[in-house]
């Protein structure tokens, strides 16, 4: 595999228009690609797909000194099971739209001064506001 000498970079197409930049800088390699800077740990340990495809997975994994992070699990494809919360999400809409304004309600903590209002519960507007 190609490797990057001291003080060299070069550039490599990702998913946005403009190509990513890969630098070596004393033997710390750098990518200039969301996924190498928004890493919370320490520089020289950074890596990202686009090293692993320029220098090899062996060579970034003696690099880094031991396994490589694991690589980003896919999103799963329209009409495959939801993740938890979006399933709880899903329920908690369906509930709202199922149930009446009354069995809300029970889920509503009534304070001093304030009401639940809702049509046919509106006040009067002629009656003086308690």
């Amino acid at each position: 595999m190609p490797d990057l000498a001291d003080g060299d970079s070069t550039e490599m197409k990702g998913s946005g228009a403009k190509p990513y930049v890969l630098k070596n800088t004393g033997g710390v390699y750098s990518c200039s690609c969301p996924a190498w800077r928004n890493q919370s740990i320490a520089i020289e340990r950074r890596t990202c797909k686009h090293l692993r495809k320029l220098r090899g997975d062996a060579a970034e994994e003696a690099r880094i000194g031991g396994a490589l992070p694991q690589k980003p699990v896919k999103a799963k494809a329209e009409g495959e099971e939801a993740g938890g919360l979006q399933l709880l999400l899903a329920v908690v809409v369906e509930f709202i739209r199922s149930h009446s304004v009354e069995a809300m309600e029970r889920f509503y903590v009534p304070q001093p001064g304030l009401r639940l209002w809702y049509p046919g519960n509106v006040p009067d507007p002629s009656l003086p506001h308690a």
